[in-house]
């Protein structure tokens, strides 16, 4: 089972949750992500706290309602509750990603471009290379991500990547 950014859109994420359980097969593996509501010191957290209407318009906009969503330590008993033994568990979304994804959205864009369009050389148009991107912008986001690999150790971040398994 795979559920990627799912079960905070759902109304009962528990019956969601007994579902694929009970679809399952004994011996089967399920990879959970998702957004929970408890995000001390994420950039959701400070965003709640700074900006609260930008911050509650951005997060209705995307279907994120907290009163609805559960909390890490929830979506870990919604999962026990059901059957699943978890293997893995670990928290992430805590600062760098948040800010890239909420508020560099032109850096989104210009990004694509260059990748998929490129840039005029010579007359004619040349993607950059992916290789530039693995060898010079992914090692740079890699260092700049350490913080949120710490914090994320920590227990702070507002996902969570769950590794399940259904018992044979």
């Amino acid at each position: 089972v795979l559920c990627f950014d799912v079960l905070e859109h759902t109304a009962h994420p528990e019956k969601a949750i007994r579902e694929a359980y009970r679809c399952l097969k004994p011996g089967g593996a399920a990879l959970y992500h998702v957004p929970v509501s408890d995000t001390f010191l994420t950039v959701d957290w400070w965003m709640a706290r700074l900006r609260p209407k930008s911050w509650a318009e951005r997060m209705a906009a995307v279907g994120h309602d907290y009163g609805r969503m559960l909390s890490g330590g929830d979506l870990l008993a919604a999962f026990v509750g059901a059957g699943f033994q978890i293997r893995r568990a670990e928290r992430f979304n805590v600062l760098l990603q948040n800010v890239f994804d909420y508020h560099l959205t032109i850096a989104h864009r210009i990004l694509g471009l260059l990748f998929t369009r490129g840039i005029r050389l010579g007359g004619r148009r040349r993607p950059l290379s992916f290789s530039l991107y693995h060898r010079g912008i992914a090692p740079v986001i890699e260092w700049l991500t350490v913080p949120d690999r710490l914090l994320a150790r920590a227990g702070i971040g507002a996902s969570l990547y769950c590794v399940l398994s259904k018992p044979d």
